[in-house]
């Protein structure tokens, strides 16, 4: 075997062994840069991400949406009025034994989804792909990427790079949502674009092994395999 076959593919194990460790560590690229502290900060143990929120157009279909491509389970539906719904999905990593207690223990959970929906909204919000914010994309992961980007397209989902490819082009829906709209690099030179593209090649980072896809209101999920 080449030697540079044999780092490519030792570089990806020896980079999560890195990131599991938080060793700080000169990786001769300066597109990859470790922290040198990545130990728990005093007072915060409790602390952490409970859940990200989307707004939906459609509350049960998004919320089959989730169930049937990514496997979440519905937790509970709070509607101070009838008009107003936010529902609470997740997977039940605690075992709970009822909804009522995983929605007793919901705060501290992490990897939730939050979708609100509002009957006869006066008008509809674009996704971040159409019309950028400071919202980028979720990352879901999955054993299988290929499988899981098939399920999402099955319910409704669009694919926007399967998984295999890279990111080839900064037009791209993906590109985009990841805050590289054509209005917000025009101070980059066509050298610095190509650099840039090129960068988002880096083996550390593995684009190619990730699917990108959008949920039925065009949020961008950026599907990646679980480390097993």
């Amino acid at each position: 075997m080449k030697p540079s076959n044999l780092l490519s593919r030792a570089l990806p194990l020896i980079v999560a062994t890195l990131v599991t460790r938080c060793i700080s560590i000169d990786t001769g690229n300066e597109t990859m840069w470790f922290a040198p502290d990545c130990s728990p900060v005093p007072g915060f143990e409790h602390h952490g991400s409970s859940h990200f929120s989307v707004i939906a157009q459609d509350l049960d279909r998004t919320i089959s949406f989730y169930e049937k491509a990514f496997g979440f389970r519905l937790v509970f539906i709070f509607s101070p009025i009838p008009e107003y719904k936010a529902a609470y999905l997740g997977h039940n990593r605690g075992n709970y034994p009822s909804c009522q207690a995983w929605a007793g223990s919901a705060v501290e959970e992490t990897g939730q989804i939050e979708i609100l929906w509002l009957e006869n909204a006066s008008s509809k919000l674009p996704p971040t792909t159409k019309e950028p914010n400071t919202f980028s994309h979720i990352g879901i992961y999955t054993p299988d990427v290929a499988a899981a980007c098939e399920r999402v397209a099955a319910q409704g989902g669009k694919i926007l790079k399967p998984k295999g490819e890279w990111i080839e082009s900064l037009e791209s829906p993906v590109a985009i949502a990841y805050g590289l709209d054509p209005s917000r690099i025009k101070n980059l030179s066509k050298e610095k674009r190509a650099a840039l593209l090129e960068g988002l090649k880096n083996p550390v980072v593995g684009f190619n092994n990730y699917c990108f896809a959008t949920d039925l209101d065009g949020n961008i999920l950026e599907i990646q395999p679980t480390v097993l």
